[in-house]
């Protein structure tokens, strides 16, 4: 399937959120077709398998209307069968163009980005979110979060953040460089790796623990990895500053030590190794939740125990006394004596369980989580929406039939060309069998015609054989004939690879040096022949049959009309030397059925650039066809 990926959060930027959809946009790559929409300055790491397409990063507003238009533009130009909002952020543009189009949508859903209380987005995203085909959460309290917001749970899926399984290996030297370098040498080393906002609660956790650890273990420090974020949508923030004036009411900064942003996966890993306990204070804040905590699984992978708050997500991603401990929201002293028990060995947690525990969470597995979500919620049910019977729309009248006949012979010239006697002609999809009984009846071009249809709605049947067939395979040899016709038939054939499949047996049946006529309704017809109703070919494939049920004129749109463009694509697609002859059949049309009309004055004195000009809006498509073996 081909999948739009719509988010703007990727790296450069950091965070978990980030980490997370480039991984989904990667693990989606290696088996489907993914377009990446997201922020102009993440195209260079983006996953190089991805098409990627670029919009602003700031101001908000610019990046919303950017990428609200360029995917209408991508919906347009490369058709993507499942739209995917990477947060909640694009979530009402994704459904939006999702509903117009046709497409199923998704989003993931990390925390924040359903359980904010600002009165806009309450109003705008999260309907658009209830409205979501498909919502994967990152933990089973977001998941709760979504339910109470009103989203239905039957379209809710839990589906974890991964992590890179098993870790980079132990890089002792350097380790032994980073100890050297921040003085770490026997020392007891708590780690912090986030970004530093109000949630993350690390200066409330100098406040409220470090002291006291101190006192009971005066060789710890805490290394702080991360910065400010300068890019976030949350506005509640830390700063570095901020953290080291609380530490020096304690006289405690100097074990502090603040290392910034790490975007080396190497070098992050050798933190998590050389670390003690990472710790994750995070503070309680219904408004602003902690969606699931990806970097106690990555501790967890590096044998590295968390102690943490239990809130949000965390309590997914800590299971206490397997890869860490659990204490309840801002119970500090609680916390503190958990910290002081682990680094003076009083509380001990095998090594082998905290990475055992780690596994579940590998990207591999995650990758098939994925990938079973979306093939178990649209493949199916793409499977059931063409579990319907086509109606025939064959043309009864044979009265009508004759000029096409006759049109068709003027058109391929049938009377003037030397083929050896008798011309083998098929007519594919011969409804009535007018057209294919007059050239069978011709008195001088001398055929020998055969006719196929899935049904039979013949009203003559003499002087041709017919077939009746059940798919678009023909029942023939290959270069059996001469001259094929398929009038009006393509569009009743089913999806574009049916109709790739319908041209492919055509080529094959045609000989090298035959003829193939082929007329289809042009997608941008301003009525729709087969049910008579303006714009019905217009719309997006998922409106066109409720657009149907409200004008009362059927049940189920069944056609699928190409425009010009399309239609060209297949011919190229399944081999075809092609003419496109629509304005001489319109001529010979008016000649043959409205000679005295104004429309054939004028069409008369048109000159063929000038109505070719028109084409891509001309109601029907007509082409000559030569095979290419």
């Amino acid at each position: 399937m081909k999948i739009l990926l719509v988010t703007r959060n990727l790296p450069p930027l950091i965070g978990g959120m980030e980490r997370l959809n480039w991984h989904i946009a990667d693990e989606l790559s290696k088996t489907h077709e993914v377009i990446l929409l997201s922020i102009t300055n993440a195209k260079k790491t983006a996953p190089t398998n991805c098409i990627f397409f670029g919009v602003p990063l700031s101001p908000l507003p610019l990046f919303l209307i950017a990428v609200f238009f360029r995917t209408f533009f991508i919906c347009l130009t490369s058709k993507p069968d499942i739209l995917f909002a990477g947060s909640g952020l694009t979530a009402p543009i994704v459904v939006f163009w999702a509903k117009i189009f046709g497409k199923k949508s998704m989003v993931y859903i990390h925390g924040l980005d359903i359980a904010t209380d600002h009165p806009a987005y309450n109003l705008v995203w999260v309907p658009s979110i209830r409205m979501t085909d498909k919502i994967i959460v990152n933990s089973s309290p977001t998941l709760d979060i979504c339910i109470q917001k009103g989203v239905p749970q039957d379209k809710l899926e839990i589906i974890h953040p991964g992590v890179h399984f098993p870790s980079v290996g132990r890089n002792h030297q350097l380790i032994n460089t980073l100890k050297a370098q921040f003085q770490l040498e026997n020392k007891k080393v708590l780690i912090s790796v986030g970004r530093l906002t109000a949630r993350k609660a690390i200066r409330e956790f100098v406040d409220n623990s470090l002291p006291s650890i101190i006192q009971s273990c005066p060789d710890t420090v805490l290394v702080i990895i991360g910065d400010t974020p300068s890019q976030s949508l949350n506005k509640n923030l830390q700063s570095k500053e901020s953290i080291i004036a609380t530490a020096e009411k304690y006289n405690i900064q100097n074990h502090l030590i603040f290392v910034g942003n790490i975007l080396d996966d190497e070098l992050l890993s050798a933190w998590y190794h050389l670390a003690d306990i990472h710790i994750f204070p995070v503070k309680h804040i219904p408004s602003d939740p902690e969606g699931f905590g990806m970097v106690a699984i990555e501790a967890a992978v590096h044998g590295t125990p968390t102690i943490a708050f239990k809130t949000g997500g965390i309590v997914d991603a800590v299971k206490d006394g397997i890869n860490g401990i659990l204490v309840e929201k801002n119970e500090y002293e609680q916390l503190n004596k958990n910290i002081i028990s682990y680094l003076t060995g009083a509380s001990i947690i095998k090594i082998s369980e905290i990475i055992g525990f780690s596994e579940r969470f590998s990207w591999e597995n995650f990758s098939i989580r994925l990938n079973d979500s979306i093939n178990n919620s649209f493949q199916k049910e793409s499977i059931t929406d063409m579990s319907f019977t086509r109606q025939s729309h064959a043309v009864t009248d044979l009265n009508t039939r004759i000029p096409k006949a006759k049109k068709i012979e003027i058109l391929l010239n049938l009377n003037n060309k030397i083929y050896k006697k008798p011309l083998r002609l098929l007519e594919v999809g011969c409804g009535s069998g007018g057209i294919a009984h007059y050239f069978a009846t011709h008195s001088s071009i001398g055929c020998e015609v055969h006719a196929v249809d899935i049904h039979d709605n013949r009203q003559v049947y003499d002087n041709f054989s017919f077939t009746k067939v059940s798919d678009t395979v023909l029942p023939f040899e290959n270069d059996s004939f001469d001259i094929v016709i398929t009038n009006h038939v393509i569009e009743h054939v089913g999806s574009p690879n049916e109709q790739l499949k319908h041209l492919k047996e055509i080529n094959r049946v045609l000989k090298t040096t035959g003829t193939c006529y082929l007329a289809a309704p042009n997608r941008w017809m301003i009525t729709e022949p087969h049910y008579n109703l303006k714009f019905l070919s217009w719309l997006p494939s998922k409106l066109r049959t409720p657009y149907l049920r409200w004008n009362k004129k059927g049940e189920f749109y069944d056609c699928e009309p190409p425009s010009l463009k399309e239609l060209e694509s297949l011919l190229i697609a399944s081999n075809f030397k092609f003419e496109n002859i629509s304005v001489q059949a319109l001529r010979i049309l008016f000649e043959l059925e409205n000679p005295n009309s104004i429309f054939n004055s004028i069409i008369k004195k048109s000159p063929d650039n000038f109505l070719n000009a028109f084409n891509f809006i001309n109601p029907t498509l007509i082409y000559k066809l030569e095979a290419k073996k």
